[in-house]
């Protein structure tokens, strides 16, 4: 699908527009590590709805929540807590996302 991409690989911005001139200004992404990185490399979330398990996982070859390079420090989206709601032993949190200014 390499019409789908912009000059960076990432088809994000290609996608957005097209649903922005067919009337859609909001769009719920459900996807695993690697759409959701290509989302927060864009810079295409504004808000992220995550819920916190009793649970841990981990290795090398287990589903993540952001997947591929990630993001150094000083670039790293940030996130503040709109809502934060426990049930049970999960926590479910709404955060909103602010991006570091470009260099």
């Amino acid at each position: 699908m390499e019409w789908l991409t912009t000059g960076d690989g990432n088809p994000v911005h290609v996608i957005l527009q097209a649903f922005s001139e067919k009337g859609i200004q909001t769009l719920m992404v459900e996807g695993g590590g690697h759409i959701m990185s290509l989302f927060l490399q864009a810079q295409a979330i504004d808000e992220l709805y995550l819920t916190v398990c009793p649970l841990l996982l981990g290795g090398q070859s287990d589903p993540g929540l952001v997947t591929g390079l990630g993001f150094p420090v000083a670039q790293a989206p940030r996130t503040e807590v709109i809502q934060a709601d426990w049930r049970g032993q999960e926590l479910y949190l709404h955060l909103r996302l602010h991006y570091p200014q470009p260099c």
